[in-house]
């Protein structure tokens, strides 16, 4: 009775939307094998996760538009599951469990819920301009847990549990719209700003790969980012270039009450995902209508790592002191791919089209970085980076669309 008032209170131009939906999840976070044999089999992770959602949007005026909403989330863990009990839940040590308790299968040992707020506001400044604003609230109950201080950046995917609180994320944002018709324009810009509680960062030293209880090796804490996005666009004839650019920062701070609950001395440092600077540029040639050539660069800032700041020698060896997290950064990613498509022109008119492509990825066979990690050899400490497809690397394809 509610939904049918609210639905024959509306305007023209309104529209009012709800619903309810729920997902079945499960990861299995990896198995390990030694010459084709399984050695360690890590549990499967169970949740059920429910949102009961509505939005309305309404034109406030012949300008101004809004979209206001609210999203109730629900998740659950499921057994079949074996989880602990610490004697400091905040601090969570193989040396401070107190109870190990089993759930039946498809039994809810865990719960989490809140609400998801969120606000849009859109303002037509002209017939080819207009800005727009939004706040949101957002709850993320699965998590990927990253280790960039191994020679390969390892990863696993982790369900919020009794132990890791979901995120909680709050994000602001507003933006510039400029499209020119005539001129065969576009541009727009945003700015953001998120802030998160409960994001999650390894330990110092930490081994989680392989884990049943990964929350030993875990903190959860504070990350806030936030950037600039430039989108610019623009048609020549038959061609077009288009640049992107972001400048973005992403900041954690993990401030427990003890040493072993902190990275950095509680103090803000760079997350894995900070990388400042992202430039593509893509430029489409239209020869003619049966062929044409295009570039696609890309530059971005190298990603942080954690970099040794001195050394301790003990009986003739060296051993590195890792002080500051994420205190580096691997030098910059830029590479420059070509295509070149030759559209089929007897097939224009059959029963499906056809066109060829020839591609060059990494045309000037860029050596970019992939990662860097460090060796303890007798006497030193040595550095060592990874490559990957470190050279130019040309193919050919056939596409076709059936009509």
């Amino acid at each position: 009775k509610i939904a049918y008032e609210l639905v024959k209170g509306l305007r023209k131009d309104d529209q009012l939307e709800f619903g309810i939906e729920s997902q079945l999840n499960q990861i299995q976070p990896g198995n390990y094998y030694q010459n084709k044999e399984l050695i360690r089999h890590l549990p499967l992770e169970k949740s059920l996760e429910s949102a009961l959602y509505g939005s309305y949007q309404v034109a406030l005026s012949q300008r101004l538009k809004s979209d206001i909403g609210v999203r109730y989330s629900l998740f659950h863990n499921l057994g079949k599951a074996t989880y602990r009990e610490y004697l400091n839940s905040t601090e969570p040590t193989e040396e401070t469990v107190i109870l190990q308790k089993t759930a039946a299968n498809n039994t809810i040992y865990n719960t989490y819920g809140g609400l998801e707020p969120r606000v849009s506001l859109a303002y037509l400044l002209n017939s080819q301009s207009s800005i727009k604003a939004n706040y949101t609230v957002s709850r993320q109950y699965i998590q990927i847990i990253a280790n960039n201080t191994t020679p390969l950046p390892v990863s696993r995917w982790k369900t919020s549990d009794t132990q890791l609180k979901p995120q909680i994320s709050s994000m602001y944002s507003a933006g510039y719209y400029l499209n020119l018709t005539e001129k065969s324009t576009n541009f727009s810009t945003e700015l953001y700003f998120r802030q998160t509680q409960n994001f999650t960062d390894v330990k110092m030293g930490s081994d989680f790969l392989l884990k049943d209880y990964v929350e030993t090796e875990l903190l959860q804490g504070l990350n806030r980012a936030y950037g600039i996005e430039a989108m610019f666009s623009k048609q020549f004839n038959k061609s077009v270039l288009t640049f992107n650019y972001t400048y973005s920062r992403s900041y954690n701070k993990m401030d427990g009450a003890t040493i072993f609950s902190q990275i950095n001395q509680g103090d803000w440092y760079r997350s894995n995902f900070d990388r400042p600077h992202a430039f593509n540029a893509n430029f489409k040639i239209q020869e003619s209508s049966i062929h044409h050539f295009s570039f696609a660069f890309t530059f971005a800032s190298g990603r942080p790592f954690t970099a040794p700041e001195g050394l301790i020698r003990l009986e003739n060896k060296a051993f590195p002191i890792y002080k500051n997290r994420n205190n580096a950064r691997i030098p910059a990613y830029h590479r420059l791919d070509f295509s070149w498509t030759i559209d089929n022109p007897a097939r224009k008119k059959g029963k499906y089209r056809g066109s060829w492509a020839f591609n060059v990825y990494n045309l000037y066979a860029r050596k970019n970085i992939y990662s860097v990690f460090f060796s303890n050899k007798i006497g030193s400490v040595k550095s060592f980076s990874i490559s990957v497809f470190a050279t130019a690397i040309p193919s050919i394809s056939y596409n076709f669309i059936i009509k």
